[in-house]
């Protein structure tokens, strides 16, 4: 009876992995891989799980202003903000919070980007779909590979993963995205840093996705930094107990800011000009020591002194679940304030 379930599981698993490589083979082009990239695409789709049948890109989404937002969204929902060129927009997560919504192509401030959300890692994305010099689509694959949402190009087939940013199977594979600075923070916080944003309007698929779904969840939230030098990251209680943190590892210039009221957290750098500022916090405001300027910590801009005005660059953080971020980054601690080589302590 063993040998026989034995059996069975075996060949359901092999079904499995021929139902996945036939759903992609109308869009992989095999000539242009090598053998390699081949023999490594087909182990890839081995160790996928089929959720669900890939979908068609999404393009061209719904939007709406600022004030008919008010009309629909709890000041507590939680939403993924991005500002490029001057233009913000917002993602409710409760309304991408389907397998057919988790991955966008859209336009914003002129540039063609790729936002992505997977709920099972509790991570947003927003790339440039620009690679090669060549703008491509992308879509939901209905694939997961090692808990994480797995996303497909159109013009090769070729397989993605939105924690790393990078291709993991395909004619593409090792190619990496550019990343483009997004938060997930409250609609509250993010409508009053850009009251001029827009946002993307469509019907609810969950309502679970608020500031208190924090409190609900079992797995520790940390933020993490892979802007190319090596990957760091930090739980959400250590950030509470350091809402100021400034980031020299790896040679970085950075600073962490965390607003504990919104469950917030944004990484920028700390030159400004020829200035490498030092930040603090004191009676509840960030100061730089250079100039005494204060800075709004959620956006990275100075509110008042010399610096008024003046904004620091935002670098691409990522939020994450601490499981979902240490099965990608194996043997990079996350930071929790026990550790000796801490950069907080």
């Amino acid at each position: 009876m063993l040998l026989r379930k034995l059996v069975i599981g075996l060949c359901l698993g092999f079904l499995a992995a021929i139902l996945i490589f036939i759903a992609f083979s109308g869009q992989v082009n095999d000539g242009r891989m090598t053998t390699e990239q081949r023999r490594h695409r087909d182990k890839f789709l081995k160790e996928s799980i089929e959720m669900l049948p890939p979908m068609k890109p999404i393009v061209g989404v719904p939007t709406g202003t600022a004030s008919q937002a008010e009309e629909v969204l709890n000041p507590e929902e939680l939403v993924l903000g991005v500002v490029i060129n001057g233009q913000a927009k917002a993602y409710p997560l409760n309304m991408i919070d389907a397998p057919e919504r988790k991955v966008i192509n859209d336009t914003l401030g002129g540039e063609e980007i790729l936002v992505t959300w997977c709920d099972i890692c509790h991570t947003a994305a927003v790339f440039s779909r620009e690679i090669g010099g060549h703008v491509d689509k992308f879509g939901c694959s209905g694939l997961l590979w090692n808990n994480t949402l797995v996303i497909y190009d159109v013009a090769t087939g070729s397989f993605w993963n939105h924690l790393l940013g990078e291709c993991v199977a395909g004619e593409r594979q090792g190619t990496r995205l550019e990343p483009i600075p997004a938060v997930i923070t409250t609609w509250r916080a993010w409508r009053e840093s850009h009251p001029e944003t827009i946002m993307l309007v469509t019907q609810r698929v969950s309502q679970v996705l608020k500031l208190d779904y924090y409190q609900s969840i079992g797995s520790p939230m940390v933020f993490g930094l892979r802007d190319g030098g090596e990957p760091i990251a930090w739980k959400f209680a250590y950030l509470r107990q350091h809402p100021v943190l400034e980031i020299t590892e790896g040679g970085r210039e950075a600073v962490v800011f965390y607003h504990e009221a919104e469950q917030t957290v944004r990484a920028f750098s700390r030159r400004l000009g020829d200035l490498v500022l030092t930040f603090s916090q004191n009676n509840g405001k960030v100061l730089d020591a250079e100039t005494g300027t204060e800075w709004d910590p959620r956006i990275g801009r100075a509110i008042s002194g010399p610096l008024s005005g003046e904004a620091l660059q935002p670098l691409a953080g990522i939020t994450a679940f601490a499981p979902a971020w240490d099965a990608y980054f194996p043997g990079h601690p996350i930071h929790d304030g026990t550790l000796s080589n801490d950069p907080g302590t």
